[in-house]
């Protein structure tokens, strides 16, 4: 089996038992896009000297133990939308031909710190405004198993990347944990198996506030601030937070449907949706229910952008509640003026 057949766990794993290298994993991943990359048209931004230079930094830390992460040395692809700091990064639109992030996205800040190394940017229809791959600045990407045909997605470099080159992503790294949390509790597991932990160490009544040790849980401010509150607060007070949850959503959903417009009713439904869908991901993946999406609790996890999106989303669909229902009043009075001058016509 070669490097590029194991998955991103399997392959951190070799490197770090000295069985392979962070750098011979990374020429391996060059080997293979060198002989792919001019006819499938993956990557926007790729630089071998970079990627290999940042291999080579990896390895280092890794003999020195200073690299421990579940991805340790494992190269990995980012898709061309998310920023990446000191990398050409363009949406794959001309517009950002020469945009240089001064910082890097929250996703690809977690991957690095978990040990990933970066190889390049992969291709995507220009700001993700497709499902082809078709309209990139850059060229189309085509699909590794019929070059005749598109991969599909907005994300058709990263799709046909991991088809072509079997790239490791986070993704796996994740499913892993979520179906053995406990086999893998010393890697890819760490943060199911802590999470399971402190909301069953919570019981029912919860240990007190301030009694838990949030500290022991990855993340505990935003991803898994669910499992914080069980411990601390109980299942009674963790249930009650998803009822409020929950509410909202049925709050939402009635406000949708008491608008006519179709348009402010289409909008307030989908909002409603994208909100549940969220608590669903977070509640979902700190308690094993689904693979861990690193998704916030919205209003409650600790971070400025979480809350300010949450409450634009509130205020959206408050406020075309709002419009529509001075529109039916502007209606309402029109039409009983409109009566009014029919009475008096025929008087």
């Amino acid at each position: 089996m070669g490097l590029l057949d194991l998955t991103a766990v399997e392959l951190a794993g070799q490197i770090k038992s000295g069985k392979t290298t962070a750098v011979e994993a990374m020429e391996a991943v060059i080997a293979n896009i060198d002989s792919k990359e001019e006819e499938l048209n993956c990557y926007v931004t790729f630089d071998r000297e970079a990627a290999l230079s940042a291999a080579k930094e990896a390895q280092k830390k890794i003999e020195a133990g200073e690299l421990t992460g579940p991805l340790a040395g494992v190269p990995i692809a980012i898709k061309d939308n998310m920023c990446t700091e000191g990398v050409l990064t363009t949406c794959s639109s001309k517009i950002l031909g020469n945009f240089i992030p001064q910082f890097s996205s929250e996703a690809v800040k977690r991957i690095e710190e978990a040990g990933a190394v970066v190889i390049g940017k992969t291709n995507m229809d220009e700001f993700a405004m497709g499902s082809t791959t078709e309209t990139s600045a850059y060229g189309p990407t085509k699909n590794p198993w019929n070059t005749e045909h598109v991969p599909g997605g907005s994300s058709g470099g990263s799709a046909a990347a991991v088809v072509a080159y079997h790239l490791f992503t986070h993704v796996q790294t994740r499913v892993t944990a979520w179906r053995d949390p406990w086999g893998t509790i010393n890697d890819a597991g760490y943060q199911v198996a802590q999470s399971l932990f402190a909301i069953g160490t919570g019981g029912w009544f919860g240990m007190g506030l301030g009694e838990g040790m949030p500290n022991k849980i990855p993340v505990a401010e935003t991803d898994f601030i669910f499992s914080a509150i069980s411990e601390e607060l109980g299942a009674f007070f963790a249930i009650c937070l998803i009822l409020v949850e929950i509410s909202c959503f049925i709050m939402f959903v009635n406000i949708a449907l008491k608008i006519k417009r179709r348009f402010y009713k289409l909008t307030s439904l989908g909002l409603a949706m994208e909100y549940v869908f969220q608590v669903f991901l977070t509640i979902g993946g700190v308690t094993k229910f689904i693979p861990s999406t690193g998704v916030t609790l919205p209003l409650v996890s600790y971070g400025g952008s979480s809350v300010i999106s949450t409450i634009i989303l509130f205020c959206i669909i408050q406020g075309m509640y709002v419009l529509n229902c001075k529109e039916e009043e502007s209606l309402e009075t029109q039409q009983e003026t409109d009566a009014s001058k029919r009475r008096v016509r025929k008087r």
